[in-house]
């Protein structure tokens, strides 16, 4: 093959390994690279069967190509139509590149702004990037493009190109990953319902106002007989009264909450309902004010670190402003407020 591989004979070989690729191009859009319906009127197809989603850990880097590790079970058709499509389409048309700016400009950050978010677990540069630069860049660029399939981390191919928009349909995780919509444009999806505006920011390296907030982790004394300490994992969860909320540790008179929505646009009474779903023994007047405090916290922390931002030059420092203002915009949606400052209906 040579460097005349076109995005219609990638599909081809796309197919012949048992993938479906219906009415889709790739080419430039509002962001970089992205997938466009070739007939707008026409719904987008994309199905990745099992034999091609492969565990984002085998993947490496040979001579900087991104391919499928020698000790995968993976059968020789697989291994090149993968090295092929991360060399044309992915990795290597603008992948490292964008994944490689991101990074610098996250070391360009002003010192104290990089201290203050080591301090309050959101960025550890020492450990995000341990090791050589261009095994830091294959991590991080696998890292914002898997997806949890059968218990494991997979790169679904030419889905992984999709591009986000929170209210876009997300992936159909069965029998393969999956993805079908009508486009008048770009196609979009949405990556994950766990991310607000700063976590999208950090993990995939843009800022956009999502349709809610969670809190920074937070600890706070609410009395002599309770400690409340708020974490940071939204993907820790269950149901109560039919409401995702968060999963809580009792240790003496301290709660560890795993994570804290502070806003959602669709449903503003939602979040404090969700603590006292989740502190059941603590008087809901007191709940409440729990809810009060670590809101407010959460509104110092980011003006501060907006101020700690002012002097961070570049796209990065712009971007990383931009997610802050978003995700103090998303803190008002407990209130009812959108960001247009509209009350949505009840």
């Amino acid at each position: 093959m040579s460097d005349t591989y076109t995005w219609a004979r990638m599909l081809d070989d796309f197919r012949a390994l048992g993938g479906t690729a219906d009415n889709v191009e790739q080419r430039q859009g509002a962001v970089g690279n992205g997938l466009f319906p070739m007939d707008a009127t026409l719904p987008v197809t994309i199905r990745v069967p099992d034999n091609l989603l492969i565990d984002d850990e085998m993947f490496v880097l040979v001579d900087g190509a991104l391919v499928i590790s020698p000790v995968a079970d993976a059968p020789p058709a697989v291994r090149e139509f993968y090295a092929m499509y991360q060399k044309h389409f992915s990795w290597g048309a603008d992948g490292r590149a964008h994944v490689e700016a991101f990074e610098s400009g996250l070391k360009g950050l002003p010192e104290p702004l990089r201290l203050r978010l080591r301090q309050l677990g959101l960025l550890n540069l020492a450990v995000r990037h341990e090791g050589a630069w261009d095994d830091v860049l294959r991590r991080r660029f696998l890292a914002s493009r898997r997806i949890n399939y059968k218990k494991r981390k997979v790169i679904m191919p030419i889905i992984e190109l999709i591009n986000h928009a929170p209210r876009s349909p997300g992936y159909q995780v069965k029998d393969g990953i999956g993805f079908q919509g009508t486009f008048a444009d770009e196609v979009t999806v949405n990556y994950s319902a766990t991310n607000d505006s700063l976590l999208r920011f950090l993990n995939y390296g843009f800022a956009n106002q999502e349709p809610f907030a969670y809190s920074l982790p937070v600890t706070l004394k609410q009395n002599d007989d309770l400690t409340v300490v708020v974490g940071l994992n939204p993907d820790s969860m269950q149901p109560v009264n039919r409401l995702p909320t968060p999963k809580v540790e009792v240790e003496g008179h301290r709660r560890k909450i795993s994570h804290l929505r502070l806003g959602v646009e669709r449903a503003p009474r939602m979040p404090r309902t969700l603590l006292r779903n989740a502190l059941p023994d603590v008087p809901v007047a007191v709940a409440d004010e729990i809810f009060d405090r670590v809101r407010g916290t959460n509104i110092l922390v980011l003006a501060e670190l907006l101020e700690l931002a002012d002097g961070a030059d570049g796209p990065v420092g712009r971007e990383f402003r931009r997610a802050l203002l978003f995700q103090l915009k998303a803190l008002s949606y407990c209130f009812g407020v959108r960001p247009d400052g509209a009350t949505p209906a009840a």
